[in-house]
């Protein structure tokens, strides 16, 4: 090979290494700043102007709830912890599409961040995330495989609040608890409330059946028909928000919550508020769309009466 030739070999393998070179930097720009990405509900919560973000972490070891509330006493304590917060704000994660909640593992976090504006006449709501074996799990059910971790909020002063608790009641009114309740469409029993409730908790002489589902799935109205057989007037609350759900896996009633990420406008005192005497039936409207978008399976609706004498209607959803 002659000299000339041999030049011009270099010249295109050179050309070729730089375009190589060209091809691998662009795609790993492109990885990092499209695959790797900021959580748009983190980025929210950046892009405000606030006078100060209020925190609240919480921890799920799958028998007992602790929550720690940060409490900032003065400026320079908050300026000592915003730079923490921007951080994790910008933080890049994946999001990931095959994630099902058979994979959590204990312990649970949870991070609640809300935007505080002083002499702010309208309220702006917070974001709450999970986070659990290395996935960050958004309030809308998004999820990110994340090297964020909350755990360190866990670490309390002693200005902050702090409390603990068994009762597995507190997770379902965290927002992006949520999708860990269910797992393949499926309730996961594993988060769910047992019943408590057993024959002698109904009394014999009310029948309650459902006689129909109308509306959207978030706007769900289950009616029920309560008819009295028995020889007593039958107190009972018919307010929806004090009406219990539950459902059946595997021959056991679990409690379904209330959705914290469903709007509730209905505001209604607790009390035995209607009266159905001996007799007399009635239909009463229940509203299904405060429980959120319910899987397939068997429910009932338990109906809260004096003297512990309550009723049930069981639906099923198909």
């Amino acid at each position: 090979m002659c000299p000339e030739e041999s030049k011009i070999k270099n010249k295109k393998f050179i050309y070729a290494a730089v375009i190589t070179a060209i091809i691998l930097l662009t795609g790993f720009v492109m990885v990092r700043f499209v695959v790797f990405r900021p959580v748009p509900e983190l980025q929210r919560l950046k892009d405000l102007e606030v006078n100060r973000y209020d925190i609240a972490c919480c921890a799920y070891n799958g028998n007992s709830f602790s929550t720690v509330y940060k409490r900032f006493n003065s400026s320079d304590e908050y300026l000592k912890e915003l730079p923490k917060m921007l951080r994790m704000m910008d933080t890049r994660c994946v999001r990931v599409y095959d994630w099902t909640p058979d994979d959590i593992t204990y312990p649970i976090f949870a991070l609640e961040i809300t935007p505080v504006i002083f002499k702010s006449e309208k309220y702006i709501h917070g974001e709450t995330f999970v986070w659990s074996n290395g996935y960050l799990i958004t309030s809308s059910g998004e999820v990110y495989r994340s090297g964020l971790f909350f755990g360190s909020y866990l670490e309390s002063d002693e200005d902050d609040y702090t409390y603990e608790t068994e009762d597995i009641t507190e997770i379902a009114d965290i927002r992006a608890f949520r999708p860990l309740f269910m797992a393949n469409n499926m309730w996961n029993p594993a988060m769910l409330q047992p019943s408590g409730l057993n024959d002698y908790s109904f009394s014999e002489d009310i029948e309650a059946v459902v006689t129909g589902i109308t509306g959207e799935e978030d706007e769900k109205i289950a009616t029920v028909n309560l008819r009295n057989y028995g020889e007593k007037t039958w107190s009972y609350s018919d307010q929806s928000l004090f009406v219990r759900l539950e459902v059946n896996i595997g021959g056991q009633w679990y409690i379904i919550r209330h959705d914290p990420n469903v709007d509730d406008d209905i505001r209604t005192i607790l009390g035995y508020s209607q009266k159905l005497g001996p007799g007399e039936d009635v239909d009463v409207d229940f509203h299904l769309g405060l429980f959120g978008k319910l899987p397939p399976g068997n429910y009932r609706i338990v109906i809260w009466g004096n003297d512990n004498k309550n009723a049930y209607a069981e639906f099923r959803k198909s």
